[in-house]
This record gives C-alpha cells, sequence and structure tokens, in this order.
C-alpha cells in the first residue's frame, strides 16, 4: 500500500466511505490529470468527493468541485436533519484540508 492509498484509506475510514479503495483511486487519479470543474451527484459521506479533491491537489491543477445531495433523512451520512447531515460531510471535507475547493449544494440536482 502506498502514500496514495493510505491517505485514501483514512479518507475512507474518517468519513465512512462504503466504496472500495480501488474506486477512490481511481477518483483521485482522474481528477489528478484533468483538474477543472467537476459536479458529483449524490455526496453520500463525502469520501469520493474528498478523494477527488485531493487528486487535484496533489497535482496541482486548478478545480473545483460542485457536489449535490439533499442528504434526507434515512441515508447517510448519520444525523437527525439534512443539515444535521450536511455538517458531518462538511466537517470531513474541512479535516482533509479541501474546504475551499468544494461547493456543496444541499437539495435535489433539479433545484
Amino acid at each position: 500500500m502506498d502514500k496514495v492509498d493510505q491517505l485514501l484509506e483514512r479518507v475512507r475510514r474518517e468519513t465512512h466511505g462504503k466504496l472500495p479503495l480501488s474506486v477512490y483511486r481511481r477518483i483521485y487519479e482522474t481528477a489528478a490529470r484533468r483538474g477543472g470543474t467537476f459536479v458529483e451527484i449524490g455526496t453520500a459521506q463525502g469520501a469520493a468527493t474528498i478523494a477527488m479533491a485531493l487528486g487535484a491537489q496533489a497535482a496541482r491543477q486548478q478545480f473545483h468541485i460542485f457536489t449535490c445531495d439533499p442528504f434526507i433523512t434515512g441515508s447517510h451520512p448519520r444525523g437527525d436533519s439534512i443539515d444535521e447531515k450536511a455538517q458531518v460531510v462538511q466537517r470531513g471535507i474541512e479535516s482533509f484540508g479541501v474546504a475551499d475547493s468544494i461547493t456543496t449544494v444541499v437539495g435535489m440536482v433539479t433545484e
């Protein structure tokens, strides 16, 4: 396991990400190659969002991520309200130092 995998495993563990490590690695590498503006539909726990940001950041690509999720009750992340769920994700984003490059849109993508 190299340093990138170790970092991504930490992201997965701390955000309770559900995808395999190999998926986060692919997201990281794709963002590192491209940079630019990313739109993510379905933030969930925020692990993929963070992996994307870390990849672009490591490659010194200019980028910004817009991630959208309704954070409905009964879904992840855990929380009793939409605001509480969004705050859980935001704390994860902040803990990995990528908050300045991510805009979280709370709601449906059609709104």
